[in-house]
């Protein structure tokens, strides 16, 4: 099992039991909980990955099985906004605005993502990331600079235009 802390006193709870996901929103000021995707996430038997959330907290993005993000609002009602399909497993994380959000993939695919509960989720822009030392592991998005971790332990900072200024961090 796991478990998030959303906004306002509400959490976020997921599990794969039985090759079946459970995904919960709980709320302890009105004492109930609700189920979450609960057909979409009955029709697959890959388990949720990954969870995290926009920096106001006002958005998070659902990562199944390492290839697909599914978003939605975390108002009093959550529901979905979006989803996208990668071809490689992607880890994510969320801009500062709550807005854009990245994704890289394990073969360094870099994909910017505007994220809105009116338009959804669209890809704005792709491309290959350079200076691949590892298969990423790890990304942040902070300001306007990306830092991503590797499996090899390598640490970087990705700044300028398009993230192609790189300083090392370790």
């Amino acid at each position: 099992d796991n478990v998030m802390w959303g906004p306002g006193g509400r959490l976020i709870v997921w599990s794969f039991f039985n090759n079946k996901n459970h995904l919960k929103f709980v709320d302890f000021k009105k004492r109930e909980s609700k189920t979450l995707l609960s057909m979409q996430l009955n029709a697959i038997n890959v388990p949720i990955t990954h969870i995290f959330f926009s920096f106001d907290r006002s958005i998070f993005c659902i990562i199944i099985g390492e290839l697909t993000a599914v978003f939605m609002s975390i108002s009093s009602t959550p529901r979905q906004i979006g989803s996208l399909t990668f071809n490689s497993p992607v880890i994510g994380a969320f801009a500062s605005n709550g807005t854009d959000c990245v994704f890289i993939s394990k073969d360094s695919l870099l994909h910017i993502v505007s994220v809105n509960e009116r338009d959804g989720a669209v890809i704005t822009k792709s491309y290959r990331f350079p200076r691949k030392k590892g298969e990423p592991t790890f990304i942040s998005w902070i300001n306007n600079d990306l830092i991503i971790g590797t499996s090899l332990g390598k640490v970087g900072m990705y700044c300028g235009v398009d993230f192609t200024e790189h300083k090392s961090i370790i």
